[in-house]
């Protein structure tokens, strides 16, 4: 991979996190959809995520705190799209409250590590 393609790598995971930490906004755009929070969740897949923690290990970036929770979450959300709930039985999950945070708590880790 070019380095041009692995910072456009980066940028689309972080927005794929960002589409999940943001409760409010799913609760606006969701209700009533065709299962968006599927497609999100299928989004951060597509991008290999796994893959990307791996190459994040490999060339020494991000902390063992950001890795750590990146690799809990990944853990969690391929368990959760396995349910595959609808948008809004999701939206009302505490479950998917939590793997928001989860996701809002990488994206702080990430701009604080990427910062150093």
């Amino acid at each position: 991979m070019t380095e041009y393609q692995i910072e456009a790598w980066k940028k689309e995971i972080y927005n794929s996190l960002a589409a999940i930490a943001d409760l409010e906004t799913q609760k606006l755009r969701w209700v009533g959809s065709a299962l968006l929070g599927n497609k999100i969740l299928n989004r951060l897949f597509d991008l290999e995520f796994e893959t990307f923690i791996s190459y994040l290990i490999e060339n020494e970036e991000g902390s063992r705190e950001l890795l750590s929770n990146m690799i809990k979450l990944e853990r969690v959300l391929h368990e959760y799209a396995k349910a595959n709930l609808s948008d809004d039985k999701l939206l009302a999950d505490p479950n998917w409250h939590l793997i928001t945070q989860k996701a809002g708590e990488i994206l702080m880790l990430w701009d604080r590590d990427m910062e150093e």
